[in-house]
């Protein structure tokens, strides 16, 4: 059976069943998309060679400023009890403004970013210890920031209480990088890549050593036919998010932290299983065990699979993960351009970074291409959007995170998906 499914899946992606086993795809949550594939003619309709034409541009860098105008009159109107997290509070507009110094080299957005962290700080629950929505992203943020703006003190504080929080929170975190410790790894890394080799090693291998811990755990008391298991609210998220894909990602990010026997005789039979996943669309479960094929989007469906697997392809030199990291890319281009809106999370301006992430790793301008197409269609903005964020100025839900997405992609070999992607 699994293997008919494979082969099936490699040539006829667009099958509804195997084997009489039947698979429901929900067509209500994306537009068609409208856009020419690609080909060399296609292509210069967005694109001179390597670059996007300068109306495109034009049209970017004029939203941009529309969108960033409209952050900065409401962050002066947040109140002391507003969220501070990276994912839906005020310092997901600080991450924004860091970017934003990256591409202008203007300390005036550090400095607007060194108030928001340190309102964050005075504000810490001690609740979550992830990066997006734990303590640990307000941590990491502000000693980046310090750091750029040479004040060694405060960085080293921050580094300091980033290192000691997990003796600090008040309850039991979970895995996955939403809320878990993998959020917490994903902070390490964060400030690692930003700064330098300033983490005690011994600090990241014992966060590795704890995740990979409570993933075998899980599934040698279940009998679960893959060596790491990690649940949430008693669900097997598969997904970017809340689950094991998310978890493997940031763990290769890890990479030289890991030992041979952690990349080889656990994680890599963990992503062996997963790779297992797929409805026949070609795109990946949420869940272990769901059956409706309706989310593609970075935190459930194809779109946050392809980083795993680009970079296991990288770690494990596997032809095999590529392909697959290529066919999630296949069903971004057709299903990704989603009625629910232009956010990073959910929406047309996270799954574009799925072409970003394939143009950095491959150089094939296809992706490039791709990455334009939906850059085009989130200057559209708001004439597609479904429904207003509960959070609108958000980074993960609201316009903040499309102007990450506009400020980002105009160096598409530097842009990463924020607070996830690293390599």
């Amino acid at each position: 059976m699994k293997i008919l499914n494979n082969i099936l899946l490699k040539f006829f992606p667009g099958i509804s069943s195997i084997v009489g086993v039947k698979f429901e795809m929900d067509h209500s949550r994306f537009f068609k998309n409208p856009y020419e594939d690609f080909s060399p003619q296609s292509a210069t309709k967005f694109l001179n060679g390597k670059q996007f034409k300068s109306d495109l541009v034009s049209h970017v860098q004029k939203l941009d400023g529309v969108l960033l105008d409209k952050i900065q009159k409401n962050i002066n109107r947040i109140s002391f009890s507003e969220d501070y997290t990276i994912y839906v509070g005020y310092c997901g507009i600080a991450l924004l403004y860091l970017l934003k110094y990256k591409r202008t080299n203007d300390t005036i957005f550090l400095q607007k970013a060194k108030g928001l962290t340190e309102k964050g700080l005075s504000q810490l629950r001690q609740d979550d210890i992830s990066f997006l929505l734990g303590d640990a992203g307000p941590l990491a943020l502000a000693a980046v920031v310090n750091f750029k703006l040479g004040d060694q003190q405060h960085t080293r504080q921050c580094i300091q209480r980033l290192i000691d929080l997990p003796t600090k929170v008040n309850s039991s975190p979970p895995y996955e990088l939403l809320y878990g410790r993998v959020g917490y790894l994903y902070a390490l890394l964060f400030v690692e890549n930003e700064i330098g080799p300033i983490i005690p090693v011994e600090v990241i291998k014992d966060c590795i050593e704890a995740i990979i811990k409570g993933g075998q755990a899980k599934a040698q008391s279940t009998n679960f036919p893959a060596p790491l298991q990690y649940e949430w609210y008693n669900t097997n998220y598969l997904g970017a998010a809340h689950g094991v894909a998310g978890i493997l990602y940031v763990l290769l990010c890890a990479n030289q932290f890991l030992t041979e026997v952690q990349r080889q005789q656990i994680i890599k039979p963990t992503i062996d299983w997963l790779k297992e996943n797929r409805f026949p669309s070609g795109n990946f479960k949420s869940s272990y065990g769901r059956d409706r094929d309706s989310l593609v989007h970075w935190c459930h469906g194809s779109p946050g699979f392809v980083y795993l697997f680009m970079l296991a392809h990288k770690v494990y030199n596997n032809q095999e993960y590529k392909d697959l990291a290529l066919q999630c890319g296949d069903v971004v281009w057709h299903r990704g351009i989603l009625k629910k809106g232009y956010s990073i999370c959910h929406g047309v301006s996270g799954n574009a970074y799925t072409f970003l992430y394939l143009y950095k790793t491959t150089r094939d301008l296809k992706y490039l291409y791709q990455a334009a197409c939906f850059l085009d269609w989130c200057t559209t903005y708001p004439m597609n959007e479904g429904r207003k964020p509960d959070t609108p100025y958000s980074l993960f839900e609201g316009i903040a995170g499309l102007d990450y997405f506009l400020t980002d992609v105009l160096n598409p070999e530097d842009a990463n998906f924020p607070a996830f992607a690293l390599l």
